[in-house]
């Protein structure tokens, strides 16, 4: 989900009602009067902050479950896909390992 906000978000965001938001993909952006907002993904969960648990859920932003089959069965035809697709699934294992202090 998209979100945005006048501060700079926390990467993990305890919600206080057992739920959590982990925000990603942070960008600092100048609105139309030159004023600083960001602008982020956010996922929403209930588990505690978990690496594996937050690496598939980040997959999960651009890649379904069916899609993610697809191209590891294709990976010989689709090669330059599935590139793509594993460069990005280990961006996001880097970059929930930096943001969980791993």
């Amino acid at each position: 989900m998209k979100s945005n906000s006048n501060t700079k978000p926390l990467a993990l965001q305890d919600l206080g009602d057992g739920s959590w938001h982990y925000n990603f993909n942070v960008k600092e952006l100048k609105g139309v009067n030159g004023e600083t907002y960001f602008e982020y993904d956010t996922v929403h969960f209930w588990n505690k902050p978990d690496y594996e648990y937050l690496v598939s859920e980040v997959i999960k932003t651009r890649y379904s479950i069916n899609g993610e089959i697809a191209l590891l069965r294709q990976k010989d035809v689709k090669g330059w896909e599935f590139k793509e697709y594993n460069d990005f699934c280990e961006n996001a294992k880097a970059m929930v390992k930096k943001d969980l202090g791993l």
